[in-house]
């Protein structure tokens, strides 16, 4: 069954791209892209618009490729069986302080899982979110326990957006902040949660930042 809504959703998590950035391309409200999810087939009106912007053609998606997939499987718990080895990389919480000490380490990383999924191209790692600290609800980079946070590593502090979400690997550990900005030899990140506080480094502890392009939510 077709459920093209659901395939743009997917695909626009996939590249990263926000809610607000796509419907501000598209020229539309909020609310007028989140009823475009809902839809089986896409109106016609949007549809060529929605095609050019993406460059993909939505009567020539494989179904299975995006969407239904990702969510059935996780929630069936066969996440870890789609692939024995692929582009993702997976830091499981209880190896978070063994990655600490050791993803410089090529065997060390090698010793972790690997595996793929569809709609996520390219090398990326994988992060379990914990605690409450980035719940809030309705906000598209909120994660809860249980979530899966699918993040691209990045070279350095130099090209981190303001109010984008970053898994952020230092001296004190590894944890899932929303980039405010750097200020003298210290990086500010804040929780979304607004009974937590947020967090702040020194420049020298942080060892690795990756950029969380995509929040797998775990059913319940």
């Amino acid at each position: 069954m077709k459920n093209e809504g659901l395939l743009l959703k997917t695909i626009l998590r996939s590249r990263g791209t926000t809610h607000e950035e796509f419907a501000e391309q598209l020229k539309i409200s909020r609310p007028t892209l989140n009823t475009l999810f809902k839809e089986t087939e896409l109106p016609e009106k949007y549809r060529e618009t929605i095609e050019t912007l993406l460059n993909v053609k939505f009567d020539k998606l494989n179904q299975e490729k995006f969407g239904n997939i990702l969510l059935s499987n996780y929630a069936e718990g066969n996440f870890h069986k789609m692939a024995a080895q692929g582009n993702i990389v997976h830091v499981p919480l209880h190896a978070y302080g063994g990655f600490l000490r050791g993803y410089a380490n090529k065997v060390f990383v090698e010793s972790l899982e690997h595996y793929s999924m569809p709609g996520i191209e390219g090398p990326h790692f994988s992060f379990d979110a914990e605690g409450f600290s980035m719940y809030k609800k309705g906000d598209e980079r909120s994660a809860k326990p249980g979530d899966r946070l699918f993040s691209i590593k990045k070279d350095g502090l130099s090209d981190l957006v303001k109010g984008r979400g970053y898994v952020i690997q230092s001296v004190q550990g590894i944890c899932y902040k929303i980039f405010d900005k750097i200020a003298g030899e210290k990086a500010y990140f804040e929780s979304l949660n607004e009974e937590e506080d947020g967090v702040t480094f020194q420049l020298k502890e942080i060892k690795g930042v990756y950029f969380v392009d995509f929040i797998l939510k775990k059913p319940y």
